[in-house]
């Protein structure tokens, strides 16, 4: 309850990782990671945040640090509570199917049988993005893209 959201803390060898899933509005979202950045004492360039991106096709991740929140209600959050200087994994969810609906409801839709079928490799391939990040202390530089 204190930080508004889900968390957990893991051991990852000599390093801790919290792990934070907010349970606010999305746009609200910031509240919660200022939360636990009080909480711990850590900075915002600590802080790795994981989301979905309406501007980068399915199948692609992209990675960066800092910059603005192009529209995305829950990074305005962020960088409005805490700054903007954190590390984003950006997950495009762009497919056909958004010229048929306006932008919330496609969010709010589930994916496609083909899509739903690629979520095991889209979990592979931000797990080792994550994992990277842990042992490295920066994210890889490129788009990746998980489909095959």
């Amino acid at each position: 309850e204190k930080f508004q959201g889900v968390f957990t803390k893991i051991d990852l060898g000599n390093q801790e990782a919290v792990l934070l899933k907010p349970m606010t509005y999305m746009n609200l979202s910031g509240e919660s990671v200022q939360a636990v950045l009080n909480f711990y004492k850590l900075s915002v360039s600590d802080v790795v945040v994981v989301y979905d991106e309406l501007d980068i096709l399915f199948g692609q991740v992209r990675t960066r640090s800092g910059g603005s929140s192009a529209g995305h209600n829950g990074i305005k959050s962020i960088i409005q509570h805490c700054g903007e200087s954190f590390h984003r994994v950006r997950i495009g969810i762009d497919s056909e199917h958004r010229t048929k609906h306006d932008e919330k409801d496609f969010v709010l839709k589930s994916f496609s049988k083909t899509e739903q079928e690629q979520l095991n490799n889209l979990e592979r391939e931000v797990t080792a993005i994550l994992t990277e990040y842990v042992y490295s202390g920066s994210l890889p530089a490129e788009t990746r893209s998980f489909l095959v």
